[in-house]
């Protein structure tokens, strides 16, 4: 299996079932994959084939999602980054990375204008009023092209730079076999089933923000994006979305049930629980199991080595 074949299957099974939030836009898994293949082909119209590195310095929003799931179809090798990253950090990845093309928003253009200067790498911009020398996203989505050579489960799906503790960020690569495995297992691990519906708010250039999208799609699960993180804003999406799924860093779970909108939102839709990135100590264990009294409370660790771990409930 791998990644665009996971998505091409979803839109088959349950081709109406929504597939993206991002605010009130909405994708289903028919448009989703229509979209992705419009992407993939103005990607490979730029040049990009298989193994060829796109940085995407983009939060979480709905081209962010798009763009992932075009690089899969086409063989292409999504390259996310920290969109906090300054202009020198920025420059290092691009020149390791080895990218072709960088993906970019307003948030990250001082410095991915910066850091590409005197470069080759063709800039995409996501946003009205593309800068100059740039191609709009929309541009590329309208692009026609074919997809090249079929994709296999060895190729490249993705490379995650490290954050960089004991030196420069190091970039770590999964193939399409690591990365179809990791949304399996993440799926019976956190117990999912057809439909769910999770808070896409962890970050796309991290594994756990990898784990929300990918898992949603074997199970055309819905991914509700929040780019900028609040409590106050997950409450309200959890409640307006029908939320059914979190998997959050212990510090994010602190903040929501110590929220002061907590006792007005209803959050009886959330049932399963997962954690990662921290030990969670026992008076937030046991909040988080009061608040929302869930079906499976998990905890992850070692993601960003191990990837993906089978467990026995």
């Amino acid at each position: 299996m791998t990644l665009g074949e996971l998505l091409a299957r979803a839109a088959l099974r349950r081709p109406e079932a929504a597939a993206v939030v991002d605010g009130e836009r909405r994708l289903t898994y028919s448009e989703l994959d229509r979209r992705a293949a419009g992407v993939a082909g103005g990607l490979a119209r730029l040049g990009v084939g298989t193994r060829d590195r796109v940085l995407i310095a983009l939060k979480n929003r709905l081209e962010h999602v798009v763009a992932y799931w075009a690089l899969q179809k086409l063989g292409g090798v999504p390259t996310p980054v920290n969109f906090r990253f300054a202009a020198g950090e920025m420059k290092y990845v691009l020149e390791d990375s080895g990218a072709k093309v960088a993906m970019f928003e307003e948030s990250t253009a001082p410095a991915m204008l910066e850091a590409a200067r005197g470069t080759a790498v063709r800039l995409v911009y996501v946003g009205e009023r593309a800068p100059a020398n740039t191609l709009a996203f929309d541009d590329v989505l309208e692009g026609e092209g074919g997809l090249g050579a079929p994709v296999a489960e060895s190729d490249l799906s993705l490379i995650l730079y490290t954050s960089g503790t004991t030196g420069r960020p190091k970039g770590v690569p999964r193939t399409h076999k690591n990365h179809y495995a990791g949304a399996v297992a993440h799926v019976i691990q956190c117990g999912y089933t057809w439909g769910e519906r999770t808070l896409g708010v962890m970050p796309l250039y991290h594994t756990m923000g990898i784990h929300s999208l990918t898992s949603m799609a074997a199970v055309n699960g819905c991914f509700v994006c929040q780019p900028d993180w609040s409590p106050a804003g997950a409450l309200r999406l959890i409640a307006r979305e029908r939320l059914t799924a979190l998997y959050l860093i212990p510090t994010l779970f602190h903040e929501l049930v110590h929220a002061p909108e907590l006792p007005q939102t209803d959050v009886a839709s959330v049932k399963k629980l997962a954690y990662a990135g921290a030990p969670m100590l026992v008076p937030l264990t046991e909040a988080c199991a009061k608040t929302f009294r869930p079906d499976l409370f998990v905890n992850h660790y070692g993601a960003s080595e191990v990837y993906t771990v089978s467990i026995d409930q």
